[in-house]
């Protein structure tokens, strides 16, 4: 997301939920590790969704994209617009709001969506 390494991912799965994970730790540990080979870098590989958003679609999530939209009202505030399609046809468009505290975590602010039934 920003310029500090910050990284986010995006999964879909087969109930249409959509999950937002913060994969910063764990991209920065796998690149000290291919840089130098050393097993004893910082940066652990188990994360845990930043938030779980159910029913985004009615079935799997089939397709996604995203883009991020840096400093949404000012420091440490991002926008992340995520559209997917589904099973059920319909396209989804979501904005998530996130805030970046000053320990450098993410936190999950809320959401924002339309939806686009029948949209094939």
């Amino acid at each position: 997301l920003g310029d500090d390494g910050t990284t986010v991912a995006f999964t879909g799965s087969t109930d249409g939920m959509v999950c937002c994970w913060d994969i910063s730790e764990a991209v920065r540990g796998l690149l000290c590790r291919l840089r130098s080979g050393a097993k004893a870098c910082e940066g652990g590989s188990e994360v845990s969704p930043l938030v779980r958003i159910e029913g985004v679609h009615d079935s799997g999530v089939n397709a996604m994209t995203t883009r991020a939209i840096e400093g949404v009202g000012g420091g440490g505030n991002y926008r992340v617009c995520v559209v997917s399609g589904g099973d059920d046809q319909a396209l989804h468009a979501k904005d998530i709001y996130l805030r970046q505290n000053q320990g450098g975590d993410l936190a999950f602010i809320g959401d924002s969506g339309v939806r686009i039934p029948n949209a094939h």
